[in-house]
């Protein structure tokens, strides 16, 4: 654990050399690559707060540099971020949904995958937080959503449906 923790912090130094380097160039590319690095970095050492930070940088950086295909993995990442920290779930389905649409869109289908388990969690998440008793006016003081819960859940299935068919044809899963 040591070393892995060591290895990280080495690679977000480098990464921050990347960074400097890339701004004092004005080379956008590589400024957007090196903040979503280190937005990675951050998140595989548990630092929530600053993968966001860093995330949020990175998709500022591919808005200003017209990325398309960057913007939709800074709001992919984002919305993982959100599901890791317990945030709100409606900030995480609307990034990942964001995502998901823009990598269809470019053919991303491997990245795709990802958003739509992502989203998929999500949603399930909202399921069971609306399918959960909440204050109401049922005799016992509580009100279900269960339709809700039972749409959302239903969309979640959809999602994940087509998951095996694509990861047949990205070559990583059962033909």
């Amino acid at each position: 654990v040591h070393r892995l923790r060591s290895e990280l912090a080495l690679a977000a130094g480098k990464a921050e050399e990347v960074l400097a380097a890339a701004v004092e160039d004005g080379d956008g590319a590589a400024e957007r690559e090196a903040l979503h690095e280190l937005g990675s970095l951050a998140l595989a050492q548990g630092d929530l707060a600053a993968a966001r930070t860093w995330l949020a940088a990175a998709r500022e950086a591919a808005v200003r540099g017209n990325d398309e295909l960057a913007i939709a993995r800074a709001d992919a990442d984002l919305g993982r971020t959100e599901l890791l920290l317990g945030g709100e779930l409606t900030s995480a389905t609307s990034l990942l949904e964001r995502a998901l649409a823009r990598f269809e869109r470019l053919g991303a289908t491997g990245d795709a995958l990802g958003a739509r388990i992502d989203l998929a969690e999500a949603l399930l998440m909202t399921s069971t937080l609306a399918s959960q008793p909440r204050p109401g006016n049922g005799r016992d003081g509580k009100k279900l959503d269960r339709p809700r819960a039972l749409r959302v859940a239903a969309r979640a299935l959809d999602l994940v449906a087509d998951a095996p068919r694509i990861a047949a044809s990205l070559g990583r899963g059962p033909r």
